[in-house]
Order: structure tokens, then C-alpha cells, then sequence
């Protein structure tokens, strides 16, 4: 046995519903809570919103009181980075869509209009 074994996740939803409220220090008996939480595990995956916790219980150790309710506070920081990584989806799909645009006008002035249906024209024999 190694020293730092890995820790397996929960599997179950009632234990992944479980862990969150523990690691929040919430009421695991608050029937509403847990269907709240188990609501927005079912929609947005259990990974990313363990990931939102961990932060969140760490703010909450930093901060202490000032966070009222962890649970919304969590919520709040996953669909904050939701929105991040939103925002840089689509500013990488436009760099994206600029670079194909310069690499098609680039072949098409020197191989010509359909540079794309050879390989062999743009793509060495290796």
C-alpha cells in the first residue's frame, strides 16, 4: 500500500449529495437542501460541482461568517466559471475560425481553390 492512497469518489447520488453537504458543514437531514443539490448535481455533473465546493469550503474556512449561505455561494462560483469558460470558448473559436480563414486564402492563392481535396498537395509523403 502506498502512502497517499487515492481517496475514490462517491458514486452514488445520495453519497455524492452526501459529501457536498458535509464538506459544506450543512444540515445533511435538510430534505430541500439535499434536493437542491442533488437537482444541480444531476444537471451539471458531479466533477465540476465538487470542484465549486472545494473552493467554496476553503472560502469559507479563509472568511469564517461572512459567507451566509455556502451552498448559494457555491453555486454562484460554479456558474462563474461556466460563464468564464464560455466567454473563452468563443473567443478561441474566433481565432480559430481567423486562422482556417488565412490558411484557406493562403492555399487557395497558391495551390488554388481546391487545395483541400489533394493532401498530398499541402501534406509531406511522412
Amino acid at each position: 500500500m502506498g502512502i497517499n492512497t487515492p481517496i475514490s469518489p462517491p458514486t452514488s447520488i445520495v453519497d455524492r449529495v452526501t459529501a457536498v453537504l458535509t464538506q459544506l458543514s450543512l444540515p445533511v437531514a435538510d430534505q430541500q437542501l439535499r434536493a437542491r443539490v442533488q437537482t444541480f448535481i444531476h444537471c451539471n455533473g458531479f466533477y465540476g460541482v465538487q470542484q465549486a465546493i472545494t473552493y467554496t469550503a476553503a472560502q469559507v474556512r479563509q472568511q469564517g461568517s461572512a459567507i451566509n449561505d455556502p451552498w448559494a455561494y457555491a453555486v454562484r462560483v460554479y456558474n462563474d466559471n461556466l460563464s468564464r469558460l464560455s466567454y473563452l470558448y468563443t473567443l478561441s473559436h474566433w481565432v480559430e475560425s481567423g486562422l482556417r480563414s488565412q490558411v484557406d486564402h493562403y492555399y487557395s492563392a497558391t495551390l488554388g481553390t481546391t487545395w483541400h481535396a489533394d493532401p498530398s498537395k499541402y501534406l509531406g509523403g511522412r
